[in-house]
């Protein structure tokens, strides 16, 4: 089966560890731990993070939609400035 470098990415992150080079993969061993097979790779450390930035983020463009309809903007109006807060948090 033919693999390309993204898929070759995936699978190094899924192992703990990012391939940044190619032939990086087939390299020698030892330069990072393998992961424990019997640890999930979304930790709850991982999942604290995640949930973290959900909040953050969630919370500034409700905060954002409200201080808008207190400015006295119209709905419309209000949805499209929490939409580019929800757009610019991402980036």
């Amino acid at each position: 089966m033919l693999s390309t470098h993204g898929s070759r990415s995936w699978r190094g992150l899924a192992n703990g560890r990012l391939v940044r080079e190619p032939a990086a993969e087939f390299g020698p061993e030892g330069e990072t731990p393998a992961r424990d097979p019997k640890e999930p790779i979304l930790t709850r450390r991982i999942w604290a993070v995640i949930g973290g930035y959900g909040l953050l983020i969630g919370g500034s463009v409700l905060a954002v939609f409200f201080y808008a309809l207190g400015q006295g903007a119209s709905q419309e109006e209000a949805v499209t400035v929490s939409f580019l807060t929800f757009a610019f948090a991402r980036l």
